[in-house]
């Protein structure tokens, strides 16, 4: 996962370069998003059960 505090134009084309050149699939997120997600995972409201 690529973290950024904002996106800038090129994200998306750095994604899939880091694919195509390590053979793993990512996704990016804004810090804020990623630290919501944080929280809501701490108060329980979702898991990371398969």
């Amino acid at each position: 996962m690529l973290d950024f505090g904002h996106f800038i134009g090129i994200f998306k084309s750095q994604i899939e370069r880091i694919s195509r050149n390590k053979g793993i699939n990512g996704t990016a997120l804004a810090i804020t998003n990623l630290l919501l997600c944080v929280e809501v995972y701490k108060v329980g409201r979702f898991t990371h059960e398969k």
